[in-house]
């Protein structure tokens, strides 16, 4: 069982949900965007198999890893790595990202290289508040990685 959303590629359905308890979902280049980021986590969240998932080379924004992020962490995730590289995620999914970091016990691998995470624009938003390390899309990430119980990896 497949479907189609924003990408070229299909969604395996029954691996997503665990239902042929397939350990590694890659996902990778299949220019899959926010929708199908949105039934991923749904699927995900639910699925006690998926060890392993690469999204890289999709066209994941913000909007996307908010949904997946927020959909994997209402589940009981036992993911140990996650490649969300060359992606289009930048501050805002960063700060995502930091919520799923804090979700996952499990998770010693996060690849993230190749996004557009930054405290550039931090400033056109809101142009009254102070940048600093802490409160930046790069802090906060340094921050739940640095608190993180078995995360040994962080790219």
């Amino acid at each position: 069982e497949r479907i189609w959303l924003d990408g070229t590629g299909s969604l395996p359905v029954s691996s997503l949900r665990g239902a042929d308890r397939t350990a590694n979902l890659a996902l990778s280049g299949a220019e899959l965007g926010d929708a199908s980021a949105v039934f991923i986590g749904t699927l995900l969240g639910r699925n006690p198999f998926a060890r392993s998932l690469d999204l890289s080379r999709n066209r994941l924004g913000d909007s996307g890893m908010e949904a997946l992020a927020s959909r994997i962490a209402l589940g009981s995730s036992q993911l140990s790595s996650v490649n969300i590289a060359c992606n289009l995620i930048g501050p805002v999914g960063a700060a995502a990202v930091t919520r799923l970091l804090r979700s996952i016990p499990t998770l010693t691998h996060l690849n993230l290289t190749g996004n557009i995470i930054s405290n550039d624009g931090m400033e056109a938003a809101n142009p009254r508040a102070p940048v600093t390390v802490e409160a930046s899309p790069i802090g906060a990430l340094a921050d739940a990685a640095s608190g993180h119980p078995v995360l040994t990896q962080l790219e």
